[in-house]
């Protein structure tokens, strides 16, 4: 008898066991990386967690705005924040913008004073009603004609081309948002 017991509670266990394995893993592949240390406070700071904590993809839920200034952030990778509408990362060392592709619902987007080139991957966020790209490497805005609902785009201190000048910023005025670029504050806004 005392055996068969022992059998059980042996089983028992090892089951329990079992049944554990899975789950830690499952909470383990929740953890998001954000390899920017910078970056990484900065969200540990807005969710009012201490910086030794994991930050999951639950919390990322809850990140609806995030202020990292100057704070020599260069690396955006793990910045999936579905409900992030308000971002402000100006003052920065950021030259690639493809992470926030996927941020459709940011209605204000703030990168001035970074090291941004290529703008192209900032087409898919339609929402946005700033932009602020002042004080960049950008040449080329032809990808920012895509963003209709765009109410202020500064543009400042950028070695824009010619077609940017030419084509783009009246293209981009003609939509009714207000443009700012050049060293001065000239504003291009369309006539009804």
């Amino acid at each position: 008898m005392a055996r068969k017991t022992l059998v059980g509670i042996l089983t028992l266990t090892l089951c329990v066991v079992f049944l554990m394995i899975p789950v830690t893993a499952e909470v383990v592949s929740d953890v998001v990386n954000i390899p920017d240390p910078n970056l990484r406070a900065a969200v540990h700071k807005t969710l009012n967690q201490p910086s030794t904590a994991s930050i999951t993809v639950e919390d990322m839920l809850y990140l609806t705005e995030l202020e990292a200034t100057e704070g020599d952030i260069f690396d955006l990778a793990g910045l999936h924040a579905p409900n992030l509408v308000k971002l402000n990362l100006s003052g920065n060392r950021i030259s690639d913008v493809t992470p926030l592709a996927n941020l459709t619902d940011l209605t204000l987007l703030g990168l001035n004073h970074n090291a941004i080139v290529d703008v192209s991957p900032l087409t898919t966020l339609t929402q946005l009603g700033y932009l602020g790209l002042g004080n960049n490497t950008i040449f080329d805005i032809s990808p920012l004609t895509a963003l209709t609902e765009l109410v202020v785009l500064e543009l400042r201190d950028n070695p824009l081309d010619a077609a940017a000048v030419d084509v783009h910023i009246p293209a981009i005025a003609a939509n009714g948002t207000e443009v700012h670029h050049g060293p001065t504050d000239l504003t291009l806004v369309s006539c009804p």
